[in-house]
């Protein structure tokens, strides 16, 4: 079993590694690079700027911004930013598993390694790695009973990735009904976070939300938004050939995640409420982005 860990660790260090040298660079890469490095360097104002698309919440932009500013435009530094990250989501998905189970520790890092494209998302200058992080980091607190960490965490998670609003509004449904008496100064804590990003430029900020279907229902949206934003509810038509390369490209992806569902039921004796709460969250993103993935194209899933 030792050797499997030290296999799993240097495979997935290994293929961290090959990312950062070898990953396509693709427009999303070059999206944050750019904007990142114009809101750090005051040369854009998020905010302020007429027609610049807040596309995602600012978290990500802010992340790779800041490596930028430190040493300079570079793709390499803000690729190795992401590996760096997706080492510590290891150790912390480790540490994790070893406060909700014990016994399952020698089993995650084998089940980890098993996805290695999803590892080559951790070595690309995207956020996928630092949303990954804020949700482990998440859980992990949690799980210790450390819900001031739990809830900054579960926020920035957010703030990182628009994706995961449903994920916090469900970990305050989960402290309303067992842990009221704690849920409205967690509440509390977690709007003062929001504002420190939302406040500086609100209404403009809300753009982000429309990226939900069926908001621009609610929000001011623009014709030629609603054009753009229509595509993401249609149900297009993909050669079959397509989902035979998605399954080959991320198939392992799948496998990873079911074989670490079906541990978890197995878990018969470990049911508490913390850890059918991971699971619901775990369920409930997995199936959420795979179908959004899918409306877009087969191949989109890890991203997603």
């Amino acid at each position: 079993m030792k050797f499997l860990k030290l296999l799993a660790i240097g495979l997935w260090l290994t293929i961290g590694l090959y990312g950062i040298f070898y990953n396509i660079t693709y427009i999303d890469e070059a999206k944050y690079l750019i904007k990142g490095w114009l809101i750090t360097t005051g040369q854009v104002g998020y905010y302020s700027t007429p027609e610049f698309f807040y596309q995602h919440m600012p978290g990500g932009l802010l992340w790779f911004g800041l490596g930028q500013k430190l040493f300079g435009p570079n793709l390499f530094i803000a690729r190795v930013q992401s590996w760096l990250l997706g080492i510590l989501i290891l150790g912390f998905s480790v540490k994790l598993t070893r406060t909700i189970r014990p016994q399952a520790e020698k089993w995650i890092l084998p089940i980890m390694a098993l996805a290695p494209v999803a590892t080559l998302y951790y070595s690309s200058a995207v956020p996928q790695a630092l949303a990954a992080l804020t949700l482990v980091l998440a859980f992990y607190y949690m799980f210790r009973n450390n819900y001031f960490f739990s809830t900054v965490w579960f926020t920035l998670t957010f703030i990182v990735r628009e994706n995961f609003l449903f994920t916090l509004a469900l970990y305050f449904i989960y402290l309303l009904v067992n842990k009221h008496k704690i849920w409205l100064k967690q509440a509390l804590l977690s709007a003062a976070i929001i504002g420190l990003f939302f406040l500086p430029g609100w209404p403009e900020i809300l753009n982000v939300l429309k990226n939900f279907p069926g908001v621009s229902w609610f929000l001011p949206v623009s014709p030629a938004e609603k054009n753009i934003l229509g595509l993401n509810i249609q149900q297009p038509s993909h050669s079959l050939a397509l989902y035979f390369q998605a399954i080959k490209e991320f198939g392992e992806i799948y496998l990873s995640f079911i074989l670490i569902f079906i541990s978890a039921l197995l878990q018969k004796k470990y049911r508490n409420k913390k850890f059918i709460f991971l699971i619901l969250v775990a369920a409930l993103n997995f199936l959420a982005h795979t179908w959004s993935a899918f409306n877009l194209t087969p191949r989109a899933i890890v991203p997603y």
